[in-house]
């Protein structure tokens, strides 16, 4: 995947393909009777300099519990993609300094992760050796939601998710099953990018009973001609977030559309706004658990390179705490 690593060095752009993709669904799912609504979102901060370096730092993806912040860095000294991990012990509390994610990341890219509902799981994409080709998304486990080096060997997805093409961004969307510690094992959806080297679209591939992915098809009412990417879903399943530098973005934007229910397509996307987007490169949100945070990367002033950005929002006529 030179041309990954070419429009990440350039940014501008190049960041159509910057960093690899995630991607939307449909998934046939219970209908939602109450869905939550909220206010708009803030003015982006930047994390700051304990969290962002002086490479590019983008593919943000925070844990469920709001305790882990994982980042993707390129690094033009070692010239590959890795993730890191940034903590703290409560969210009142500032983040940490990030640190390499050593049981994940090879001599090989390792980049764009994305967590299960129960945060024992993660997904990320690589090319290591042991995939289809190009990059693929490999999934991890571990026993312990609030060990950050408790991850256990990478396994591929399997040959429903990835091909010949370059696969990435992935993120997956669950159905609710409480705290049913096996929830997680079936009924879900796996959002992601493909490029087969004409452009990025948003794909999806259901879960099996079996825990195994099924073939993806494409997500076809988010997808343009143009980059469509890295999706992050609503833990309900009715709105998602993904960047595309389709027509009505001034460089690549941060999108979203929404839906009445799981089993409906989404809608017509539409641009997050010019209080959240740049005239710069804004690509790759993840949504926290709670719905109330969008981090993304962007090349706008005020980064070094490519940093880490976050905005917020109220959800409306409920309390702030969950």
């Amino acid at each position: 995947m030179p041309n990954h690593r070419s429009l990440i060095q350039r940014w501008g752009s190049a960041l159509t393909v910057a960093l690899l993709p995630l991607v939307a669904l449909a998934l046939v799912g219970p209908s939602v009777a109450a869905a939550p609504r909220f206010g708009e979102w803030s003015t982006p901060v930047n994390l700051g300099p304990v969290v962002n370096s002086a490479n590019i730092d983008f593919g943000p993806a925070i844990t469920p519990n709001g305790l882990s912040l994982y980042i993707s860095v390129f690094s033009a000294s070692k010239g590959d993609e890795d993730i890191f991990v940034s903590h703290r012990e409560k969210r009142s509390d500032p983040w940490g300094v990030p640190v390499s994610l050593t049981p994940i990341n090879t001599s090989a890219n390792e980049r764009v992760p994305a967590f299960s509902r129960d945060g024992r799981t993660m997904f990320f994409a690589s090319d290591r050796p042991g995939g289809f080709g190009n990059t693929d998304v490999w999934m991890t486990r571990r026993d312990n939601p609030r060990d950050d080096f408790g991850w256990g060997p990478p396994v591929n997805v399997g040959p429903g998710v990835n091909t010949l093409a370059s696969e990435a961004g992935p993120a997956l969307f669950e159905r609710d099953g409480g705290d049913d510690e096996d929830a997680n094992e079936s009924g879900g959806v796996l959002i992601f990018n493909r490029d087969p080297g004409t452009g990025q679209d948003l794909y999806m591939s259901l879960r099996g009973q079996d825990g195994a992915f099924g073939i993806a098809t494409p997500v076809t009412e988010l997808n343009t001609r143009f980059t469509d990417a890295r999706a992050t879903i609503r833990s309900d399943g009715l709105e998602i977030f993904f960047f595309s530098n389709r027509p009505g973005s001034r460089q690549t934007d941060l999108w979203t559309a929404t839906r009445s229910s799981t089993r409906d397509t989404w809608s017509t996307p539409v641009n997050v706004g010019l209080v959240v987007n740049s005239a710069f490169g804004d690509i790759q949100p993840y949504l926290s658990r709670d719905a109330r945070t969008l981090f993304f990367s962007s090349n706008r002033p005020g980064s070094n390179n490519g940093d880490i950005w976050m905005t917020t929002r109220v959800r409306v006529g409920e309390p702030d705490d969950d």
